[in-house]
């Protein structure tokens, strides 16, 4: 949606620090993980997209298995491709590719790509945010001065961003595995009404909602509603768009995010301040104050 938009891009400076370590020397090697026993029936994910975070609702980073491609940086600028996978569902699982990466002359869209024979290990297999993954990666390509490493962590950023952190040589467990700090849905009510829940600090605690009508996207609106009860509302020049894979909320339907709750109703969608009950009911009409 619109915050989604303006909003943060941590990945931005997983791309920055990336490229420093392809030119420099990090520390660090998977490969003693490969020794700690694992025993589970559950299947073994990944996040293939390292240079994004994994909770974000802006960045898609979809859970995969035996992957043909990593990418490490946020615009594919560095991957490793036509990956060849064995282990996958144990302790460690290996794999052999080509490493390409651009020289970014004149610009990293139009540079040279190299072709690089490529060494990956996942290691350090642990449940995030409910589903087994590999927590760590060790990207050994003899080209480089030293192998690559780097573990899912916390990320900087406003709403305790988590994702792949270059140099780590552990994975660190997500701060709150359980409470979500943002919430994207759409609804069945007329006029493309959709909800965004943000609670990720003082620089973005809000709902934001809107309605983008099929018929008429011009003559949409929307509402912010801050933590202190107030809200404030604008036109179709304030609309965005959803994020893929948004779900849709049926009448009824309940979410609580940070201070926030949220109703499908069949009039609209009210969100409140759930301590004070104050927010507003929004529709394709707009937005009316609740209470």
């Amino acid at each position: 949606m619109r915050n989604g938009l303006r909003q943060r891009r941590v990945g931005r400076s997983v791309l920055v620090a990336f490229a420093l370590v392809v030119a420099t020397v990090i520390a660090g090697d998977a490969r003693a993980h490969a020794s700690t026993p694992w025993r589970s029936s559950a299947q073994v994910y990944l996040y293939a997209d390292f240079g994004n975070p994994v909770n974000s609702s802006f960045t898609k980073n979809p859970l995969v298995v035996r992957p043909p491609t990593l990418f490490l940086t946020e615009d594919g600028t560095v991957a490793v491709n036509k990956l060849s996978w064995s282990g996958w569902g144990s302790s460690a699982a290996h794999a052999h590719g080509i490493f390409s990466a651009s020289n970014c002359r004149p610009n990293c869209a139009q540079g040279k790509r190299t072709a690089d024979p490529a060494q990956v290990t996942l290691s350090s297999p642990g449940v995030v945010f409910g589903h087994t993954v590999y927590r760590c990666l060790h990207l050994a390509v003899p080209k480089l001065p030293r192998p690559t490493q780097m573990c899912l962590g916390p990320l900087p950023g406003n709403g305790s961003p988590y994702g792949y952190v270059i140099g780590a040589t552990k994975a660190v467990p997500p701060k709150s595995a359980g409470a979500p700090t943002t919430l994207e849905f759409r609804t069945t009510l007329p006029g493309g009404v959709g909800c965004e829940m943000d609670a990720r600090g003082p620089t973005l605690t809000q709902v934001f909602c809107q309605s983008v009508p099929p018929t008429d996207p011009t003559n949409g609106h929307t509402a912010t509603l801050k933590a202190n009860g107030p809200f404030t509302t604008c036109g179709a020049t304030c609309v965005g768009n959803a994020g893929e894979g948004t779900p849709t909320f049926p009448v009824g339907k309940t979410a609580t995010v940070g201070p926030f709750t949220c109703t499908v109703e069949s009039g609209g969608v009210q969100c409140v301040v759930t301590a004070t009950g104050k927010g507003f009911l929004f529709n394709q009409s707009g937005a009316t104050a609740v209470p």
